[in-house]
């Protein structure tokens, strides 16, 4: 999950600079007369915060699922996504689409078995976008089983904290460090297609029940900082935890901002993982 945000959030900066540098530079021009720099913009300058373990960060994770499981999961639950990235104040810009469905669940003696559809649809590729579909076949012993029911998703935690710990204690010259992490509880109004269901996805008040949890990631090559970004991922039990793989977990919506420069100007990049529809 924390390994590939390296290189992708330069991939995305990358994709959109040439199609958005033209109306940033006129939406810069249009509010020189209004405020400086915006309050997220303040915020990633500042000077670095309370540092967070990686343990930290991944207890925040589990405690913000509140117990959810794939395990919980009936046939024909679905989650849909749409990845996005905005560069300044420019407008918003699809780049794909994720839909995952589990189609299949059978349980025996020995283990439980998934299996997930999953569709992906690149939208960077001009007028024709790019569909590709698999089944993910995951199997659970009954002992993880029980496991995972008291405790989310224990081997999803041990994942992040293994992964968070190598980046944190790198011994190559790049290491990354995390830094003040927040968590607040809160309502959500879920999305259009949701909201506009006939019965809120059976959602009590059409509302979600949310946690954010949130930090800021700082790589670094030695004693020199070279980039920070801040995280933010919005969690819901209600949702299905079907968002099984290394690049996401079940989110509501996951966040990543950051300052990138091109020829001598600072562009702020948000780009954001963000949940538009799903079914139980």
């Amino acid at each position: 999950m924390i390994k590939s945000v390296r290189t992708q959030l330069q991939k995305d900066f990358i994709l959109l600079a040439g199609i958005q540098i033209a109306s940033i530079i006129v939406a810069v021009i249009l509010v020189a007369i209004g405020p400086a720099c915006t309050p997220e913009l303040e915020e990633i300058q500042a000077p670095l915060g309370p540092e967070a373990t990686p343990v930290a960060i991944a207890t925040a994770f589990i405690e913000a699922l509140s117990g959810n499981s794939v395990l919980q999961a009936d046939t024909g639950a679905r989650v849909y996504y749409e990845s996005n990235v905005r560069v300044d104040i420019g407008s918003v810009n699809l780049l794909a689409t994720t839909e995952r469905e589990l189609i299949q669940k059978e349980e025996d003696s020995e283990k439980i078995r998934l299996v997930i559809k999953h569709t992906q649809t690149d939208l960077t590729q001009g007028d024709d976008p790019v569909v590709t579909i698999t089944d993910d076949i995951i199997d659970i012993s009954k002992e993880q089983a029980l496991a995972a029911l008291k405790l989310s998703s224990q081997n999803q935690k041990s994942s992040v904290i293994k992964e968070m710990s190598e980046l944190h204690a790198s011994a190559d010259e790049l290491k990354d460090t995390y830094h003040n992490l927040r968590t607040r509880s809160f309502k959500l109004i879920p999305p259009g297609p949701i909201v506009d269901s006939s019965d809120c996805r059976g959602l009590p008040g059409c509302q979600l029940d949310a946690t954010e949890v949130s930090y800021d990631v700082v790589i670094w090559q030695g004693e020199k900082e070279l980039q920070r970004y801040s995280v933010s991922q919005v969690f819901s039990p209600q949702i299905p935890y079907l968002m099984t793989g290394e690049e996401h977990l079940p989110v509501v919506q996951e966040c990543y901002r950051y300052l990138e420069s091109l020829d001598g100007r600072s562009y702020y990049v948000s780009r954001c993982f963000a949940l538009k529809d799903f079914e139980q």
